[in-house]
């Protein structure tokens, strides 16, 4: 099982993810081998998670979801999460 459901790094555009062992390791030896690929990613992953996971963000999700001005997946101004 993936340390992170792939589609966070589908909407992060920030991970890759794997199902075994050998993709595991076909996945370390991309990594590896790119180096500006995984430093963009890493840059995708911290903006991601600014983005979707502070606590201003999840306490403004989760009132809307009480007060049911918001749908789940969505931001702040009713657009898809990415």
């Amino acid at each position: 099982m993936p340390l992170v459901p792939k589609g966070h790094c589908v909407r992060s555009n920030a991970g890759l993810w794997f199902e075994n062992y050998p993709e595991f390791a076909a996945t370390l030896d991309w990594l590896l081998t790119h180096p500006a690929e995984r430093q963009a990613m890493g840059k995708n992953g911290v903006a991601y998670v600014k983005e979707n996971y502070q606590w201003d963000k999840i306490v403004a999700r989760i009132q809307g979801l009480i007060e049911g001005t918001s749908v789940p997946g969505t931001d702040s101004a009713g657009k898809r999460a990415r």
